[in-house]
């Protein structure tokens, strides 16, 4: 009967709109909306090559005779910027960030002049409500096209000075991380942001993401999770199968992330196709009495883990094949321990490991095929599937 009601609640809940809880990469520097120039490297490198041998050209004909001053003033100089096109290829940061610059403030200056024009032309319609309507819905596309130019101005010159490690501490690159690898706005608390549900033949378990946001370099998240077993009867055994899926999925009834990213590889333009992530997570969290458990006495713990994450993406970001993994130290209360069957007080390790494929940034469909812990009861060897709805 719990189980009947919880996949009732789950399907209701999971029509809401929502932004997603975990990662979720984004391709949002090469969308199809985005008016950014990357550099061709294979280009690049051609040219590099090409600026090579007539370097070497030069340099044999200058260690030649010269008939005249002139002569070798027009070869020191052909010389030079040979020198500096090949710098700006080799690197181009600076240059490209000069360029990109100069390249949307360009863009941004014609259609803002467009945008005037049509208030201009609106002006003179005064009186004719139909071609004032057509014109204003005009004016509103250009208004939200300005808006877009800005925003990819700013992502570009973000992404251009990205960071391996600590991609976060950095103000200039902190909403270029977060936005690309979360899919979240900095600048906005999201709220009812997921939510997922996953099983196996022991039972489900249904978690939402209630809250997110962040703390300077910090992303802070709540959640609450509900677990049922398939027992007729409450036991002993379904109190632990209960209390270890809502562990390993976010520790209780309710919790509280604060993620720390250590490191990535995310290049400037997310344009690789393999990505590796890593972050620090702080967690606490609580087990209510009477919400959707069967423990006699309310729990407390909290936790600190290492998390990695690894994905090979398509060259848009629409196929996302995953993997991630997690180790944690958890402490928690007298009766925390009792539920989980572990006869000590002194904490214990644990983690999984699940693997997936993300569609489209929208669906997400998962599979846990490991469970681990220092302690016998909080290991698991059945596989939970499990599917998410993402924005």
């Amino acid at each position: 009967m719990k189980t009947r009601i919880l996949i009732s609640i789950l399907f209701f809940t999971s029509m809401v709109y929502s932004q997603t809880p975990s990662i979720n990469q984004v391709n949002s520097l090469n969308n199809k909306s985005s008016y950014l120039k990357d550099v061709d490297i294979k280009k690049s490198i051609k040219r590099i090559s090409k600026l090579r041998v007539e370097k070497d050209a030069l340099i044999t004909y200058a260690s030649g005779s010269i008939n005249s001053t002139k002569e070798k003033d027009t070869l020191e100089k052909k010389n030079k910027e040979i020198d500096i096109e090949i710098a700006k290829l080799i690197a181009p940061t600076k240059y490209q960030v000069e360029n990109y610059i100069e390249h949307f403030d360009s863009i941004i200056n014609k259609s803002v002049f467009e945008y005037e024009d049509l208030l201009q032309k609106q002006t003179q319609l005064i009186g004719n409500q139909i071609k004032m309507d057509s014109i204003g819905e005009l004016i509103n596309n250009k208004q939200k096209e300005i808006d877009n130019l800005k925003k990819d101005k700013g992502k570009k010159i973000r992404s251009l000075s990205h960071k391996v490690f600590w991609p976060s501490i950095r103000k200039k690159n902190r909403a270029y991380f977060f936005e690309t690898m979360y899919n979240n706005d900095i600048k906005k608390t999201s709220f009812l942001n997921s939510f997922g549900i996953s099983g196996n033949d022991n039972g489900i378990v249904g978690q939402s993401e209630l809250l997110a946001d962040n703390i300077s370099a910090i992303r802070i998240t709540f959640g609450t999770i509900i677990a049922a077993s398939n027992d007729k009867e409450d036991t002993e055994e379904e109190t632990n199968i209960e209390s270890l899926d809502r562990l390993i999925t976010g520790g209780g009834n309710f919790y509280l992330d604060l993620a720390l990213p250590v490191a990535t590889t995310i290049d400037k333009n997310n344009s690789d196709l393999f990505t590796a992530y890593a972050y620090l997570l702080l967690k606490a969290a609580t087990d209510i009495k009477g919400y959707g458990n069967d423990i006699d006495t309310s729990t407390g713990n909290c936790g600190l883990g290492i998390y990695t994450y690894g994905s090979f993406a398509s060259e848009n970001k629409k196929f996302n094949f995953f993997i991630q993994a997690n180790a944690n130290f958890t402490l928690g209360s007298k009766e925390f321990y009792k539920n989980l069957l572990i006869d000590h007080n002194n904490g214990f390790f644990n983690g999984k490991i699940i693997a997936g494929l993300t569609l489209d940034n929208k669906y997400r469909f998962t599979e846990n095929f490991l469970t681990f812990g220092s302690e016998q009861s909080l290991r698991r060897e059945k596989i939970s599937l499990g599917i998410q709805l993402l924005p």
